[in-house]
């Protein structure tokens, strides 16, 4: 399932750890999502719980999937299950099956699920996925470990429950890898569909806004602004789009083959919504 699978990257490529292709207990990677999900890579990211940003229902730190450009939120380490055994681990080649921790470097905090929190949605009911240590609190455990002589002060004393265990499982046979055939990697109206949304979150009257910086480009008062100017103007209004989806509207919004942008004809085509059918034509 397209929504299953992901691509572990090691973050940087080249490590303290053996230069190859296996990825090792302890060492940072990026979690990104099939390339096949959507037009743009997708990576699974965590950011420092607030009270104002944490898992809807849990309230715990909150994980997500981003399309933002790759930073520190997005930096994972693979960790043994056993706190014994975690430091002599480091280094050894992680095995497909084995049960591992998914660790966020930055909040050193690890990814978990819990069933008591059920989140439906259009593949039926999931558990919500959040950051959360969920450890063990059997104190008789780590006093028969420390007297045995295999936990010191050294050594984490607490085991993490199953809630933040997982197991990183490879297809069955390897045509499970062919190529999904004729692609779309650029679609004109799931982008208009990002960008209302976008301005919905900030205002249903924050079209009007675009439209003025826009305006304020024309010198020439033709609508028409060049592909870096309609990348900036986007981007003054607090939205970021990549060249590739500027030159695919470029060819969209260009009726007269000028090479430029019709920011009239994109204006009105963002206000086809419903919800921003209450703003008026400017033109």
């Amino acid at each position: 399932m397209t929504r299953s699978v992901f691509k572990l990257c090691k973050e940087p490529a080249n490590d303290l750890f053996i230069n190859d292709e296996n990825i090792r207990y302890g060492q940072k990677v990026r979690i990104e999502a099939n390339s096949h999900l959507f037009r743009k890579r997708l990576q699974l990211a965590s950011t420092k719980h607030t009270p104002t940003v944490c898992a809807p229902l849990s309230q715990k730190q909150l994980a997500y999937l981003t399309a933002a450009r790759p930073n520190a939120d997005g930096i994972w380490v693979i960790d043994h299950i056993d706190p014994v055994l975690r430091f002599e681990m480091q280094g050894e080649v992680v095995r497909a099956g084995d049960p591992v921790l998914l660790k966020h470097v930055t909040t050193c905090v690890y990814l978990g699920s819990d069933d008591h929190y059920k989140v439906k949605n259009d593949f039926g009911t999931e558990n919500e996925v959040h950051c959360c240590n969920h450890q063990t609190n059997n104190k008789s455990q780590n006093l028969a470990l420390e007297s045995d002589g295999r936990l010191t002060v050294d050594v984490p004393t607490k085991f993490q429950t199953a809630h933040n265990v997982f197991f990183l499982q490879t297809a069955p046979d390897a045509s499970y890898a062919r190529p999904i055939e004729d692609l779309t990697k650029f679609d004109i109206h799931d982008f208009m569909k990002d960008i209302r949304a976008k301005i919905l979150d900030k205002s249903c009257f924050g079209i009007k806004t675009l439209h003025r910086i826009y305006q304020a480009m024309d010198s020439r008062g033709d609508h028409k602004v060049e592909v870096d100017d309609f990348r900036w103007g986007l981007l003054d209004y607090g939205i970021q789009i990549s060249k590739e989806e500027a030159q695919e509207c470029q060819t969209h919004f260009d009726n007269d083959n000028c090479g430029k942008i019709n920011f009239a004809e994109f204006i009105k085509e963002l206000m086809v919504s419903k919800s921003l059918s209450i703003i008026h034509s400017f033109f």
